[in-house]
């Protein structure tokens, strides 16, 4: 219970109503920008674009974290979930299962160094 409350503060779309948490020595309430560039996160439901494409996804997310995108990290991850043959597909047309794939992908991507999954 409250796991999810938990992470939404940590990735900072919450507040905490008090005290504070750390995440590799930054504090969550004054380093959110530091944070969010270190950390990948796949939340419990998937947050697609029904008419973006798997690539576009990883490509968008990578740089929403202010990582430098490396097209070929993308195909590396995509190969190690077997969705690299999908990398142009539309997340609306993907099954359940590859979507969260993707949600996964999406949390890796930009060498994240921590993943939390929810």
């Amino acid at each position: 219970a409250g796991k999810s409350t938990t992470f939404s503060m940590l990735i900072g779309v919450t507040s905490p109503s008090s005290g504070t948490a750390y995440i590799e020595d930054y504090d969550i309430r004054t380093a959110l920008p530091a944070i969010r560039k270190r950390l990948g996160f796949c939340p419990q439901y998937n947050i697609l674009v029904n008419k973006m494409t798997v690539i576009e996804h990883l490509e968008f997310f990578c740089k929403l974290k202010g990582r430098t995108w490396d097209p070929s990290e993308a195909m590396n991850l995509l190969s190690s979930l077997q969705l690299d043959v999908k990398q142009d597909a539309r997340a609306g047309t993907l099954s359940g299962g590859q979507q969260r794939k993707l949600s996964l992908c999406i949390a890796l991507i930009g060498g994240s160094e921590i993943v939390m999954l929810d």
